[in-house]
This record gives C-alpha cells, structure tokens and sequence, in this order.
C-alpha cells in the first residue's frame, strides 16, 4: 500500500487540489479521486457500465479497487482531448491533467500534448506515469523515435498502421523467474537474461499481411516505447522546433518499473540555444548509456563483483553494491531486519 500512495503522490505533486482537472482513464485506482476531494472530471473510451464489467472479470482487481471505480463523464478517446471537453471548457478552466499508464497506447501522441496544451490554462499541469519499455513486455523493441511522433501527427490514418501493430507485436516479451512470468518487473531487480521473446513470429506475420489493406478494427498496443530520457528528448525537441507550448518541469528516472513526467503550459521565457544543445547533448549521452544490459543494476553489480574479485556467496560490502544487487526495496527491508535483530541483541546482554 505504501508504494502505491508514494507513486499517488507523485502524480499529485504539481496538483492544486483546489483546481478542476481532468483524469484520463483511471479505472480502479484514479489518482485525483473525487471521493479524495479533488475536482476531477473523469474521461476514458469505456463508459461506466462497460469498466464495472471489465473490472468484475479481472483477476488482478480486489474488491477494494472495485470500491474505487468512479463515474465517467466524457467518454472518447483522449486523442480527442480538446474537442471531447469544448463544452467542458466554457464552464471551468483546467488546472491539470493526469493520467497513469495511458499515454504509451495512444496512436498519434503529438495530438494528444498539442490538446493537452490547448485544454490547459496558464501555468495548468499535465502529469503522466509512463511504463519504461526496458522492464515490461516491450523489452525487446527499438524506442520510438521523434520521426514516429511526427508521422503520426501530420500524416495521420484512421487506425494505426500495420507496420506498428507488427512492430509492438513481434518481439513480445515476457519476463520469467521462480515466481511465474510477469509483463512488467522493477528495474532495480531486473535480469534482462530472463525475457523471454514471443516464439509466434509467423502468426504475427500473417496479422501484419491480412492488415495492410486497412480495414480491420482497432488493436491496442503500446505505440510509443520509451525511457524518462527518450521522452524528454523528444519533448525537448518539439518545444525547440516550436510545435509544443508546454514546460518540461521534471521527468523522472525509472522508478520500478514505470517514470513520471510533469509538464506545464505555458513557456515565460525561451531557452537559449546554448542551453537547449548542452542539455540536447546530455540526453542523447543519457540515452546512449541507457540502451543495452548495461542500464540494469543487476548487470552493473555482477560486472563490479567480477571485476573487484568478490563473489556473491562471499561478499558482504559496500553498501551500494548491495543495494545494487538487492533493489531499493529489499535493500531497505534487509537494514530494517539487521536493526531488529540488533536491538534484539543489546536487550537480551
């Protein structure tokens, strides 16, 4: 529960409870819940009716999250932000927008950032949690790219095209260890050896063939794959070129298995170029850090042990290579423990 609320506050950090907003897609655990007193007008492509009846069915949703369910009031895909709320906008101004893991699924994301610009007022917040495609099922894809977000904007289809259901389908990932398989797994502890690539390359295929005339019906995918440094850079960009009039506030590292993004409307002053390329620069070096097994600390910590000598069954310290190894949680949980048994020590002499 605590890591819940943590990454619930996150999201609401730039939140001004006082402000109406909009939530997208909150299903079973909304972040500004109405019931939290927040002024939170609640918008996804399913209306009430048909998210009780998804929610019932699903095995990973409890009867406390049920509980959580709120009405919906726009129903629409958020790709249609700015004209889903025109009405909605004649009566309040927006203060924020927030949504959790639905950004990556949208097909043409430079509309929905250009919308989310148009829908907010000044100094008006949107705020993402955004999967790290490195620790999910995407494992295995090349990250999107800034051309991708470009095409889609201004050479838009009706559906996604063939060619990107294809690519998110085909080097499908799942992550296995003796717990089960899992689609997602914290970045801290992941052991990139463990994905496993989908074996239905020609099924795939034969999808990609039967699709390439259009006329099939919407397939859901995560369309945009991405790390806090890949999106940022992109956002970066767009706001240089002059395509997006919004305000990196923070991007996140991966914190688990997903990042966080806060954005605001409203730039006061442009960047110099100086800055805008050494920050540009940065990114890019970031990135290229961040690609390949060397992003995982597991990977880092074997690399550090084999080099130093230790080996896992002997080796006690330092500190951070522990903390490499363990991840942050059962690193914690592991000090909590080791200062019980302390205490324990010092009462009984």
């Amino acid at each position: 529960m605590a890591k819940q609320l943590d990454r619930i506050e996150e999201l609401r950090r730039y939140i001004d409870i006082s402000e109406t907003g909009i939530e997208i897609a909150p299903y079973c655990t909304p972040i500004a819940a109405r019931r939290d007193g927040f002024r939170t007008v609640n918008m996804d492509v399913f209306d009430t009716d048909a998210i009780l009846a998804r929610a019932s069915g699903d095995k990973f949703v409890g009867p406390s999250e049920l509980e959580r369910i709120e009405e919906i009031d726009i129903v629409g895909d958020a790709s249609e932000l700015a004209a889903l709320t025109r009405e909605l906008r004649t009566k309040h101004k927006i203060g924020y927008i927030v949504s959790s893991h639905n950004f990556e699924h949208l097909p043409n994301p430079l509309k929905f950032l250009k919308d989310c610009s148009e829908v907010l007022k000044d100094g008006g917040v949107l705020s993402m949690a955004v999967p790290d495609y490195r620790t999910c099922f995407d494992h295995f894809r090349f990250p999107t790219r800034l051309s991708d977000w470009l095409d889609a904007y201004h050479r838009p289809t009706p559906l996604p095209l063939s060619s990107r259901i294809f690519e998110t389908r085909c080097v499908y990932a799942e992550y296995s260890d003796f717990d089960g398989k899992h689609l997602a797994y914290n970045m801290n502890r992941v052991r990139p050896e463990k994905f496993e690539p989908t074996t239905d390359l020609k099924e795939q295929y034969s999808a990609y063939l039967e699709r390439l005339d259009g006329s099939f019906e919407y397939v859901d995918s995560h369309f945009s794959a991405m790390f806090g440094e890949t999106f940022e850079l992109m956002v970066r960009d767009l706001i240089y070129l002059g395509e997006l009039d919004l305000e990196v506030l923070e991007v996140s590292c991966t914190i688990g298995h997903e990042f966080f993004v806060h954005l605001r409307k409203g730039r006061t002053t442009k960047e110099p170029d100086n800055v805008f390329f050494e920050r540009r620069r940065a990114l890019l070096q970031g990135i290229q850090a961040g690609l390949g097994t060397g992003a995982f600390p597991t990977v880092r910590a074997r690399q550090f042990l084999s080099l130093s000598g230790f080996s896992l069954s002997k080796m006690i310290e330092p500190r951070s290579v522990l903390w490499r190894i363990l991840g942050v949680e059962n690193y914690a949980r592991l000090r909590k423990m080791n200062a019980r048994r302390r205490a324990r020590r010092r009462r009984v002499n």
